[in-house]
């Protein structure tokens, strides 16, 4: 399967988003933390956007979501509409909504009629698209944030132990 992206998806993925606020330096969060970094669209500012990275004892997530009106949500973290994540865990399994189970490290991308609960293998074409070839978290990251139109200047300070 292709990766189908709605207009509007297709849109706010591809769209240059820049960090909001002055500060473009984060460490990596440690594991069982999760670090939260808001962004914006350059071009439609009224556009706001959360990069996430969630350091797990045993696996790593980045997630774009887009930050959605707070009437929207019904969970505790924030309301925000996922529109790619990249789950990097070799003993992940995810059954899509197809009914077929993908095991090990896969990427979720907001498709059309599924939302963010299709997902792709890493290995996969639609995968090595999003993520690049590696499973090294930090060039997993920057195949991401480049897929994703994140600014260029956004570092992060990667731990050891990713």
């Amino acid at each position: 399967m292709s990766i189908n992206l709605t207009d509007e998806v297709r849109q706010w993925i591809e769209c240059e988003k820049i960090v909001e606020g002055e500060r473009i330096r984060f460490d990596a969060p440690k594991p069982a933390k999760r670090l939260d970094i808001p962004l914006f669209s350059e071009q439609v500012p009224s556009d706001k956007f959360v990069l996430s990275l969630y350091e797990g004892a045993r696996s790593s997530a980045l997630i774009l979501s887009l930050d959605a009106p707070r009437k929207f949500t019904m969970q505790a973290r924030h309301a925000s509409l996922p529109l790619v994540r990249i789950d990097i865990d070799e003993r992940a399994k995810h059954t899509n909504p197809d009914g077929k189970v993908l095991c090990g490290s896969h990427v979720h991308v907001a498709v059309e009629g599924y939302g963010c609960s299709f997902a792709f293998p890493l290995n996969s074409d639609e995968g090595i698209m999003i993520a690049g070839s590696s499973e090294d978290v930090p060039e997993v990251f920057e195949s991401f944030r480049r897929y994703c139109h994140i600014d260029d200047n956004l570092t992060i300070k990667w731990s050891l132990g990713i």
